[in-house]
């Protein structure tokens, strides 16, 4: 009898096992969809969807991009910005809660922004050679903007059926830099929002995604 109950024990247990073990995995991401809203208030906003699918055990990856949209209403500094963001990274989960439909992670993201916007320039020019009679003209100049970046990052996802919540947080290693038209620089003045200063820097990094499953 006691080696019946033993046996049963032992059933029951690794049963038990088996069943948290296959409810991390069917919450780990095998097609998932997603939409990041934050980006729309970046300084340079873009229309910014990703795909993340399983590849292997607890692995997946996802690849992000981005269309870099213009309001209409920007300063003369930062006018009809265009181009494109780019995003790929990695992802182990590697712990979770899966009777609450939460699943952590780590990732590394390698990105690319490639972005140009318009900037008036105003300057002074003359009628004559003797520059006696001067005018004033306005030219429409194109800003280069470049960054690549990698980050290491921390994330949550969290279920609600098929609708999946992804945040995460990090650390980023940017490398920026800007070309400006020949006879102008970065702008100097006191509505100035952005550096513009060629450099390579560490910066904080936060990301909200909102997904839905498709298979």
């Amino acid at each position: 009898m006691k080696r019946v109950l033993f046996s049963l024990l032992i059933t029951v247990g690794h049963y038990g096992f088996c069943q948290d073990t296959l409810s991390h995995d069917a919450l780990i991401p095998k097609s998932v969809i997603k939409y990041s809203p934050l980006h729309l208030v970046n300084h340079y906003p873009s229309i910014q969807f990703a795909y993340e699918f399983a590849l292997a055990g607890q692995w997946t990856a996802q690849f992000d991009a981005g269309y870099v949209i213009d309001y209409g209403y920007d300063l003369d500094e930062f006018k009809n910005k265009r181009g494109f963001k780019l995003k790929a990274e990695p992802r182990y989960y590697f712990d979770g809660k899966p009777d609450k439909g939460v699943l952590f992670y780590f990732a590394a993201e390698f990105y690319g922004n490639r972005i140009n916007f318009d900037r008036t320039e105003v300057q002074q020019e003359c009628f004559d050679l003797g520059c006696n009679h001067r005018y004033t003209r306005e030219y429409d100049m194109t800003v280069k903007y470049r960054e690549l970046g990698s980050t290491v990052k921390f994330g949550r996802l969290k279920w609600y059926r098929d609708i999946v919540f992804d945040f995460n947080f990090g650390l980023s290693l940017r490398y920026i830099r800007y070309h400006h038209p020949i006879g102008t620089g970065p702008v100097d003045t006191w509505f100035a929002v952005v550096n513009e200063d060629d450099r390579t820097a560490f910066g904080p990094h936060l990301s909200v995604r909102i997904g839905y499953r498709l298979k």
